[in-house]
């Protein structure tokens, strides 16, 4: 038999039959000097050197060939820079999205994510009016609960900014509490039907809080929640809740994907809110802002998450509208001349979110209440560090002779002022963290030293206010006292 030899002439281009998968695969080689790619989540916002990207989750429809209809993860991008703005809508698992997408996509049955009519008004570009949307959150709170106006003031712009919650660097926990029988839950409703990727839970464990805020990026509703302050119970759920409020913080858990153990990290990073008869203590209570609800002298209808689609709609889009603008806001924005400290962190969102939701006259009722909220919480010790305390007792004392204090004084004076049960060694070792560390002991009492120039650079420091030391009062001044009293 002769052989064909044109099957065997030379060439550059091997046989299709014989290009083994080796032939396909990308080589790669070390460059140091590239940029490493992002990671992005199907739910979020990023702000880059060179780009501002929002990306939101919907399931959306999809018709096949021979006309079958059927719903698939989607995301909706939007990508600017340059000046140059673009939206595109992509399957979610899809190979090539274009952007380095990693992460859970949200559950189908949650009722509160983005809906086909959302996405349709997005990509008709159809502008949307803040004021009118606020104006519409504004009627609807109304219509379901008894709230007074600085406080519904506050409601609102909490449920418009769980739209942009990932725009802020830390977002307040909405603490909901009041005696029994005042419309707590109604409230809690009111959120629940507007805010975004709402879900309501009781008694929820660990792990279904870190798993929801992590692969659904849940607003979580959390109702009767009156157990939390009990310190023998719950204490990883009381972390979680705290992690909540800031950027940053995730839970480390181990899965099995196809047999294998892979670590995860859970984002903790999302809207809370929580109802309670005493409302939260602690820690908890520095991340919250408080409202208090009252008994309503009618019946109000509850709030439905299906009767506000309509407006859920709206604020997605006006999320991919003013999402941008409203970070540039809010890096400017100072309000220290209106609250101080951790104040700051926590109501900077609602000041921000007013510039464009709201109204000059809204803007200074804010501002009036967070002055009130702030002078509240430290008359009640709640949001007031140890070191404050001490510090602002301390300012008040009057010195022994060459600036010495007595401990035991002050440390009384702290536990009676500020409701505390601080030991001696308590007080001495935050002085001396503070830089106070000069100490003696005079007849089996232990004094500190430190001279009110001193005292006031340690303030300074710390960013705390002294107050004026109290005034000696002598013998005669007591009893001419006592005899005006009585008169």
């Amino acid at each position: 038999m002769e052989l064909n030899k044109t099957a065997c002439l030379p060439t550059d281009k091997p046989c299709k039959e014989f290009v083994g998968k080796s032939e396909k695969r990308k080589t790669w080689k070390l460059s140091l000097e590239s940029e490493i790619p992002q990671t992005y989540e199907p739910c979020g916002f990023y702000s880059t050197k060179n780009s501002n990207i929002i990306i939101e989750s919907a399931w959306l429809p999809y018709e096949s060939d021979n006309g079958e209809v059927a719903l698939k993860p989607s995301l909706i991008i939007k990508t600017e820079s340059n000046d140059k703005s673009e939206i595109q809508v992509k399957e979610f698992l899809v190979k090539d999205l274009g952007l380095n997408i990693r992460g859970t996509f949200p559950n189908q049955d949650l009722k509160t994510l983005m809906s086909v009519n959302a996405v349709k008004t997005l990509l008709d570009n159809k502008p949307i009016d803040t004021k009118t949307v606020d104006l519409e959150i504004d009627q609807a709170t109304k219509r379901h609960i008894e709230i007074g106006g600085k406080r519904r003031i506050v409601l609102k712009r909490w449920i418009e900014g769980t739209y942009f919650y990932d725009v802020f660097d830390a977002f307040p926990i909405l603490n909901i509490m009041g005696v029994s029988e005042s419309g707590k839950s109604r409230i809690l409703r009111v959120v629940q039907a507007m805010a975004y990727h709402a879900e309501s839970v009781v008694d929820p464990s660990p792990a279904s809080i870190f798993r929801s805020k992590e692969e659904d990026h849940v607003t979580l509703c959390f109702d009767e929640a009156e157990y939390l302050n009990d310190p023998s119970m719950n204490q990883t759920v009381r972390v979680l809740i705290n992690a909540s409020y800031s950027k940053g913080l995730s839970v480390p858990r181990y899965d099995e994907i196809d047999g294998k153990r892979v670590k995860r990290n859970f984002n903790l990073y999302s809207p809370f809110a929580i109802v309670g008869i005493s409302g939260l203590e602690g820690v908890t209570a520095s991340r919250a802002i408080r409202i208090v609800s009252e008994r309503a002298n009618r019946d109000y209808p509850v709030a439905k998450v299906e009767d506000y689609a309509d407006l859920r709609d709206k604020m997605y889009v006006l999320r991919f509208q003013e999402a941008f603008r409203l970070k540039q806001i809010y890096e400017q924005l100072d309000i220290s001349d209106i609250v101080k400290a951790r104040f700051v962190e926590l109501f900077k969102p609602l000041f921000a979110l007013t510039k464009i939701f709201g109204t000059e006259a809204e803007y200074e009722a804010l501002a009036e209440w967070a002055k009130e909220y702030q002078s509240v919480f430290r008359v009640e010790a709640l949001n007031v560090a140890e070191e404050e305390q001490i510090l602002s007792c301390l300012a008040q004392l009057q010195p022994l002779p060459d600036d010495w204090f007595s401990l035991k004084e002050l440390t009384d004076k702290v536990n009676l002022t500020f409701s505390r049960k601080l030991s001696y060694q308590r007080v001495s070792q935050i002085l001396m963290r503070m830089g106070i560390t000069e100490r003696r002991k005079v007849k089996g009492q232990t004094q500190f030293r430190v001279s009110k120039d001193d005292l006031e650079l340690v303030a300074k420091r710390l960013g705390i206010e002294l107050a004026e030391a109290e005034p000696k009062t002598d013998k005669k001044q007591l009893v001419d006292l006592f005899y005006r009293l009585r008169a």
